[in-house]
């Protein structure tokens, strides 16, 4: 019996957002910050976020999918998958997520983080507990970590240096320095 890949060993690089065509090809957004991410990535698995499951390639019954080809213009992404052929057949994957497994991630450089490292990161200021950072967000800015305060309320701190004094991942801390009223 083989066992169920965990969801949360994979890391989301990209959304599947339309169908190009009629050949089976799709848009996606790049969730990535590595720009040549799609062009050396030769498989992925596909995540349906809202049930919170990897989907099965329908052509080969496993769970991961071969890049057949990968297509830049002007910024704006596209991909088709080998045996997806027409439109028909990649219409369901439209709105889903496009993975790797963790273990297929690129090392980054010593003070560089991936934006998932943070989640259930423990904020401090003056050694005091804040709460505990439980989604990392944008909106267009700076990257955003919202914190859910020990006493429930939940506030956002910029990711940034001058609000983030230290980053302590195996300790599970991140100590901050906040401005005032910010956590209120």
């Amino acid at each position: 019996m083989e066992l169920l890949p965990d969801i949360n060993k994979f890391l989301y690089i990209g959304k599947i957002t339309n169908t190009v065509g009629l050949k089976g090809s799709f848009k996606i957004i790049s969730l990535s910050d590595i720009p040549e991410r799609f062009k050396i990535t030769k498989e992925i698995s596909i995540i349906d976020d809202n049930k919170r499951i990897i989907l099965n390639n329908k052509y080969t019954g496993g769970n991961l999918y071969e890049i057949e080809k990968f297509t830049e213009n002007n910024g704006k992404f596209s991909i088709k998958l080998k045996g997806y052929d027409d439109i028909n057949s990649v219409l369901e994957l439209v709105g889903k997520y496009i993975c790797i497994k963790e273990s297929e991630r690129k090392e980054l450089d010593k003070g560089d983080y991936y934006l998932y490292e943070f989640i259930n990161i423990n904020v401090y200021s003056d050694n005091l507990l804040l709460g505990k950072i439980i989604r990392v967000e944008n909106f267009g800015g700076d990257n955003l970590l919202l914190v859910k305060a020990n006493n429930t309320n939940e506030f956002y701190i910029p990711l940034r240096k001058e609000f983030i004094k230290k980053i302590n991942l195996s300790e599970k801390r991140i100590d901050v320095q906040l401005i005032e009223g910010l956590s209120d």
